[in-house]
């Protein structure tokens, strides 16, 4: 399933310069109507197409009465800049890195970082259909949040001079947990901060708009989607 993003205020190149306008921050949930959500969604940003575009996974989803299900969709977008930064927690030196193992505050909700590490993983690079990427330098960060209170972190390092490429965020809103993964990572930052983000904070923000779908068709997996290069895809405009 493809989902577009554009922003129709403005569209008018400025000094007769072409922009695409993306949206500073997105969140979408699917699930299938009137019964239970899947067990796994994946979602990533694609490229190559004239507006924001997000192709979503969803590897598990039912059928009702010998038919697929039909999906809700909801989506939330930042309209006015970043969204707000809930707490910005550094890195530092390894002995500061053992108090990241304490409980903080966020949003009210406690929130404990349950580990820090330098993997190598397969990763999905946006907009790569052909497979993951093995073999990749990763830093993963596991996280324990309250229950249906899922949070987002962004690894933030503005004096390391490798710029971060990719990031896969995993989310077990039943069990409260969550794993970011950013790559590429060789050694732990010591001058980066992760900044968290509530979700529930962010989608009740006065800056944030949201848009639930409904008269959607259900997910087919031989649909491959819109041709990206050149061709501009057919999108779905979500109100302001």
């Amino acid at each position: 399933m493809l989902i577009g993003v554009e922003n129709e205020a403005g569209r008018d190149p400025a000094g007769g310069t072409l922009k695409q306008i993306k949206p500073d921050f997105c969140w979408f949930e699917v699930k299938p109507q009137k019964i239970a959500r899947p067990s796994l969604l994946r979602w990533g940003n694609m490229e190559r197409y004239s507006a924001y575009v997000a192709r979503l996974h969803l590897p598990e989803w039912p059928d009702v009465n010998g038919e697929r299900a039909a999906p809700e969709l909801e989506a939330w977008w930042s309209a006015n800049g970043e969204p707000t930064i809930q707490r910005s927690v550094p890195f530092g030196s390894a002995v500061d890195r053992n108090e990241l193992r304490k409980p903080v505050q966020v949003d009210a909700d406690p929130v404990l970082v349950e580990s820090i590490q330098l993997e190598r993983r397969a990763v999905w690079r946006s907009g790569d259909d052909d497979g993951p990427v093995k073999d990749t330098p990763c830093l993963v960060v596991r996280m324990r949040h309250a229950k249906e209170k899922p949070i987002f972190a962004r690894l933030r390092d503005e004096r390391s001079a490798t710029a971060i490429q990719g990031a896969e965020h995993q989310f077990y809103l039943d069990a409260g947990k969550y794993t970011a993964v950013f790559w590429p990572v060789v050694e732990t930052p010591e001058n980066a901060a992760l900044q968290l983000i509530s979700l529930e904070a962010f989608k009740k923000d006065k800056d944030t708009r949201h848009a639930k779908l409904t008269e959607l068709p259900p997910p087919d997996a031989r649909d491959v989607g819109a041709q990206s290069l050149r061709a501009r895809p057919p999108t779905t405009n979500l109100p302001r």
